[in-house]
């Protein structure tokens, strides 16, 4: 669902973007790759890798951020995800 927050007589918008229904089951990902474009939101990325580790680029509606993913027998891999009204858009290897 896409949610729109507001107040009534100002015109200004508080947040806005794609959310899942509050009756819908919790989403979590063990790892990037399972990460699929339109599939997933900026939350559930944040509640399965942790808050990012750097902000880049935001231009509304996209918002641009590195996170850390452990890897089985390594050092921790950053992945670049791009969301669009916290829809995830693109991921890419860094």
């Amino acid at each position: 669902m896409f949610y729109f927050l507001g107040r009534p007589g100002l015109p200004v918008v508080h947040d806005f973007g794609f959310a899942r229904s509050p009756d819908a089951p919790q989403i979590t990902f063990q790892d990037p790759e399972n990460l699929r474009i339109w599939d997933c939101l900026l939350d559930e990325v944040i509640a399965s890798f942790g808050p990012p580790v750097q902000e880049d680029d935001i231009w509304p509606p996209y918002e641009e951020y590195i996170f850390q993913a452990p890897i089985p027998a390594g050092e921790p891999r950053g992945f670049r995800a791009i969301f669009s009204w916290n829809l995830l858009q693109h991921v890419e290897w860094i």
